[in-house]
């Protein structure tokens, strides 16, 4: 039998909680769709601290990666490949230290908890990610 491998991208989400709550993201160039604060996986970098390194790109504050809630697979419709989406938790290391956000990157922010998350229209596997998120807490 012949295998095909998946070959595509990695893509890293953090579920960002904060009292109760989690950090939800629209970018710059889609307003109609929310997301969760993350990016792309080097070549050769560890995977936390490739999400860490995206995270302080986009937010400007640094966060402890946890444990991996969620891992799908998409298509993304922008640059036409596929890829794996791996969505952890993390938790800011400093609470007290605010966001800088790269406005290239994040054109808002919200925090959403159980009751309100399901407000927003977000990417399918994003939206797989929060209802795995929600589903545990």
């Amino acid at each position: 039998m012949n295998e095909e491998h998946f070959c595509g991208k990695v893509s890293q989400k953090a579920i960002i909680v904060r009292e109760g709550k989690v950090l939800i993201t629209r970018d710059s160039r889609d307003e109609a769709t929310w997301e969760l604060p993350g990016g792309r996986l080097n070549t050769d970098e560890d995977p936390r601290a490739g999400l860490a390194r995206e995270l302080y790109e986009e937010l400007g504050v640094v966060l402890v990666v946890e444990e991996p809630v969620f891992i799908g697979r998409f298509h993304h419709t922008r640059d036409k490949s596929d890829a794996l989406a791996i969505f952890y938790k993390a938790i800011q290391a400093d609470a007290s230290v605010q966001f800088t956000v790269d406005p290239i990157e994040i054109a808002e922010m919200q925090w959403v908890d159980q009751a309100t998350w399901q407000d927003y229209t977000y990417y399918d596997e994003v939206k797989n990610a929060l209802e795995a998120y929600f589903s545990i807490i």
